[in-house]
């Protein structure tokens, strides 16, 4: 199904973060989310290697750099989740107060975390190197970190998933090597949530081979339950349930909320039998208020989220989203509006990809039956066709036009 994509507005995004720079919570910038430091995935120290530039909001974009800190070590509060693969923002604490720093994974240098969680059998080295062979191997458990290699969180020109050496400590060995790929370096989180797939691929280990990328097979369109998290400093993995067992996925897909609340619509209401405009529309509720049970999201743009609400009124129930649905602020249109192109598609609902009976219209004047202005400023207009009313944009590139109604002539 095709989702929107809506570049964000730079203007928007300027003023919001002008407005907001005296205050310096990044979760408060558009392009700047973050997470605290805990010394597991936002490493609470950091070593900067070289002289680094500093900012008193994360936007170099937006302002000149305050001044710059040489190389030296520095407390953590708040950063980015990249910072082992690509440029990320640190928030930490300076002697001239909280300040913003943005670094590429060679300008630093970061500890390891205290522990990490070995997902499959690992072989064991007395030193860090596989010459020798193992000198035994661990099923999956925690462990304890005491040293690890020097960049052993940073990627390599040849290898986007490289292995590193990472020291761990065992109760029967004493200090032995592991020798893991950045993918491995992680955490397992437990998680007991709901989500929706619209299409998932998935393996049957969180362990996945970066350069073939194989799946062990492909799902659509289903609810299931999440049970764990692999997280590690390339990417995070997802754990869920199956007739078949447990599965793993890149996908974090649509976390289905409890919700209890009535939307109120003065339009027509479709509901589809899952949180998927792909799915059938099982109902058509009137005008009037729709009682919600459960709440998801889907994310289809930068900032841009499509709502979805799980309604039961009476005994009619499904999923509805203002997406796709007849607009309430549509309003009477008294031009005429002329189309030049050899066709122009017709959708089930406006700023929206879904086709109406795969409808098209050839070159002719229309007369809409209404018209609706979309969040990023394209018109849409509704008209009466052969395969139903639906909504269509006029195409710059087809040369379509708006004819205005002309001067009424008193008789």
């Amino acid at each position: 199904m095709w989702k929107k994509v809506v570049l964000l507005a730079l203007t928007a995004a300027s003023i919001q973060l002008t407005l907001l720079a005296s205050d310096g919570r990044a979760y408060e910038y558009a392009d700047t989310p973050t997470e605290p430091a805990d010394g597991v995935f936002i490493p609470k120290q950091l070593t900067l290697l070289e002289n680094t530039p500093y900012y008193a909001i994360p936007n170099a974009l937006l302002n000149k750099p305050q001044g710059s800190f040489a190389p030296q070590n520095v407390e953590v509060i708040e950063a980015e989740v990249h910072w082992a693969t690509t440029g990320n923002w640190w928030k930490i604490h300076t002697d001239i107060g909280e300040r913003w720093i943005k670094t590429a994974p060679w300008q630093i240098e970061v500890p390891p975390p205290s522990t990490i969680q070995l997902m499959e059998e690992t072989p064991l080295y007395g030193k860090a190197s596989e010459a020798g062979g193992p000198t035994a191997a661990l099923s999956p458990q925690e462990v304890t970190i005491v040293d690890a290699e020097k960049n052993w969180f940073r990627q390599t020109e040849d290898s986007y998933n490289p292995q590193h050496w990472i020291k761990i400590h065992t109760t029967w060995l004493g200090d032995q090597w592991i020798h893991l790929r950045l993918s491995q370096i992680g955490r397992l989180q437990p998680l007991d949530r709901n989500v929706y797939y619209q299409g998932v691929f998935y393996n049957d280990s969180p362990n996945v081979d970066y350069i073939t990328l194989n799946y062990d097979g492909y799902l659509s369109q289903l609810f299931v339950h999440q049970t764990a998290q692999f997280r590690s400093v390339l990417i995070n993995m997802y754990q869920f349930e199956t007739d078949n067992g447990p599965k793993w996925s890149f996908a974090a897909g649509m976390p289905i909320e409890a919700d209890n609340q009535l939307l109120k619509r003065s339009a027509p209401s479709p509901l589809f039998t899952e949180p998927d405009a792909d799915t059938e529309i099982s109902a058509v509720l009137p005008a009037g208020e729709l009682q919600v049970i459960e709440k998801t999201s889907n994310e289809v743009g930068i900032g841009e989220k499509e709502e979805w609400f799980h309604v039961q009124n009476g005994q009619t129930q499904g999923w509805f989203s203002p997406t796709y649905a007849e607009p309430e602020n549509t309003v009477d249109d008294t031009a005429s509006i002329q189309l030049n192109g050899p066709s122009t598609s017709i959708y089930r609902f406006p700023n929206t990809r879904l086709p109406l009976n795969n409808g098209q219209v050839g070159p002719q004047m229309i007369h809409p039956l209404g018209a609706w202005t979309a969040p990023n400023g394209t018109r849409w207009y509704k008209i009466d066709s052969f395969v139903g009313q639906g909504w269509i944009q006029l195409l710059p590139y087809n040369n379509d036009s708006i004819v205005p109604k002309g001067p009424q002539v008193d008789k």
